[in-house]
This record gives C-alpha cells, sequence and structure tokens, in this order.
C-alpha cells in the first residue's frame, strides 16, 4: 500500500499545473452532464397515460417517456398550453402489438374524460431500428370513439375526414402495410397503402402507395383488387421511396470532397433530407458538385430530388 502510495505522489507530482486542474475537474464535469441530463427528462412534461405500464410491457422506460411527451405536446398544441388531464386510459380490448422483423407496431385506443374525446395511436418501437419514433395520433372512427359529439382533429385526419369516410368503402380497409419477407422470392420487402382526404380541396379521397423497398406498385394495385375494388376508379399516387434503403449514404462529390446524406421524419410524417458537406473550401462550388451527386443518386434508384426540393437541408462542417 505504501508502494501505491508513492506511485500516486509520485504521479500527480509529475503533472503540470493545467493537467492537475483537468483531472480535479474532469469527474466534476462527467457529473455535471449526468445531472443536467437527469433534470432535463425529469422536467419534460408528460401527459401520463395511467395503464401505459399495464399493456406496453416490452417498451423500454424512454420508449414511453417518448410516447407521453409526444402525446403531451399534441394536447398541448391541440387544446392550449395549460392542457395536462389526468385521466388518460388505454381503453381495454382495444390494444394490439404486432412483432416485425425490425421493430414492434402497437395500436390502441385512449380516452380522456376530461376533454371528452377518443384517439386512435399507432407507436413503433425498439428506436434503435425506425426512422422516427413518435406516434401517430389520430380520430378513430364513429364507431370506436367514445365521445360522438366531439369535434376531433388528429394528425392524419378529423371529423369532416370521417364524414367522407364513412360514405367510401376502400377507406375502410386501409392501410394495408406489407413489411416482411415475400413468400415468393424471399425478398424483404416494405410497401403501404394509404387513404388520403385531401382536407384543403372538398376532402376529395385519393390512394397513396409508398413503396420503400422498390418495384411494389403492380403488388399493390392487386391487393387493392383482392379487396374487391378497380383502382382504375381512383387517384393512384406512387412514390418509391426505395432510396430510403441506401441511407445513411457517404459518398465524394466530383471535386473528391466528402458528403453524407441522411433523413428523418417529423412527428407530421414529412421527410427532410440532412446533406452534410466536409469541406467548407470553395463552398459554394462544392455544394454544387455535391447536390449534383446526390440528385444522380436518386435517379439511378428510380426517385427524384426535385421531389422533396422544399424538404433539403444543407449543412457544411468543418
Amino acid at each position: 500500500m505504501k508502494l501505491k502510495g508513492q506511485k500516486m505522489h509520485q504521479f500527480l507530482a509529475n503533472l503540470s499545473k493545467k493537467q492537475k486542474i483537468a483531472l480535479f475537474l474532469a469527474p466534476i464535469f462527467i457529473i455535471g452532464i449526468i445531472v443536467a441530463t437527469f433534470f432535463a427528462l425529469t422536467y419534460q412534461k408528460i401527459a401520463v397515460i395511467q395503464n401505459v405500464n399495464q399493456y406496453l410491457t416490452s417498451a423500454t422506460g424512454r420508449e414511453k417517456f417518448v410516447l407521453q411527451r409526444s402525446l403531451y405536446q399534441f394536447l398541448t398544441r391541440t387544446f392550449g398550453e395549460d392542457t395536462d388531464p389526468d385521466d388518460i386510459f388505454i381503453r381495454d380490448g382495444t390494444f394490439t402489438e404486432e412483432q416485425g422483423s425490425d421493430y414492434n407496431t402497437a395500436n390502441f385506443i385512449i380516452d380522456i374524460d376530461s376533454l371528452k374525446i377518443s384517439y386512435t395511436i399507432l407507436f413503433a418501437f425498439p428506436f434503435d431500428n425506425i426512422t422516427s419514433a413518435n406516434p401517430i395520433i389520430d380520430c378513430p372512427s364513429f364507431s370506436e370513439t367514445k365521445y360522438p359529439d366531439t369535434y376531433c382533429v388528429g394528425m392524419y385526419n378529423s371529423t369532416e375526414a370521417l364524414i367522407q369516410e364513412e360514405g367510401n368503402p376502400l377507406s375502410k380497409v386501409l392501410p394495408i402495410i406489407i413489411n416482411g419477407t415475400d413468400p415468393e422470392t424471399k425478398n424483404y420487402v416494405h410497401y403501404e397503402i394509404r387513404g388520403f382526404f385531401d382536407m384543403d380541396n372538398n376532402f376529395d379521397f385519393s390512394v397513396n402507395i409508398m413503396d420503400y423497398t422498390g418495384g411494389n406498385y403492380e403488388k399493390a394495385l392487386q391487393l387493392i383488387r383482392d379487396e374487391g375494388f378497380n383502382p382504375a376508379d381512383y387517384v393512384i399516387n406512387y412514390r418509391d421511396d426505395s432510396i430510403f434503403k441506401l441511407l445513411p449514404y457517404e459518398g465524394t462529390n466530383s471535386m473528391g470532397d466528402k458528403f453524407t446524406l441522411s433523413y428523418i421524419y417529423t412527428w407530421d410524417g414529412q421527410i427532410f433530407f440532412h446533406i452534410n458537406n466536409y469541406s467548407c473550401q470553395n463552398q459554394t462550388e462544392s455544394e454544387e458538385s455535391t447536390m449534383s451527386a446526390v440528385e444522380n443518386l436518386f435517379q439511378i434508384h428510380g426517385n427524384e430530388l426535385s421531389n422533396y426540393q422544399n424538404n433539403i437541408l444543407t449543412f457544411c462542417l468543418r
């Protein structure tokens, strides 16, 4: 013990004044980060779902926090900043959880007696395998809501849209989500067929096909036929999002400068592409070269960068 003490004393004696200060401050700095993180999470208000632990047993504490934090933000945007209900419950008999190849998807209905409103919630987790961790909060159908006299606005629908939906049979079988291994090709496929009511255009109904692995347009049309509907009777919007399979992507532009391309989903379903350029010398020329490289990448994979021109964020990283 004495020898160890002598070595430690010698070690400290050989340190410069700056090194001694750094050695002293390091644990304080680490503790400060831990404390700041704890208080940052603790004092972010959430809308507590009283029986969430009874149902979301496979979700982590962090995932349940994000679910309830997102719900709180949604409710305060909808009803005002002072909204803080303490009677949010998952309705018995509505909770389902599907286990996919990459993540689980939970669907359920919540009732809030104090606000006289119900919502459907779609929540995907674990976060490591998905792009967006935020839940989708929408209005339930008239047969599902506990409060039929309350006007409802969700993220993607509303009372008016539901009225239109009642008169549109195809909308009642959507969405159709294919996410897994194709039994014929044994390849992974992911595409979704969703109904859309244009709230800015008399709630006109259309069908959106979002193809995340590419080449599934005809298969999606056949699924609509299998449900007893003729695709020719509807406005079909097809989007090939197979470019997302490549992301995050790292490459070089024609000037030899490194860049990365990634994307995020926002809570309201928008897609934003992040282009990070790693050269700030001749920045304008380098960014133009990078944009050209990204545009070519999109075209090679059957997509057009111009489809997302309002959702592109570029950064110069020194």
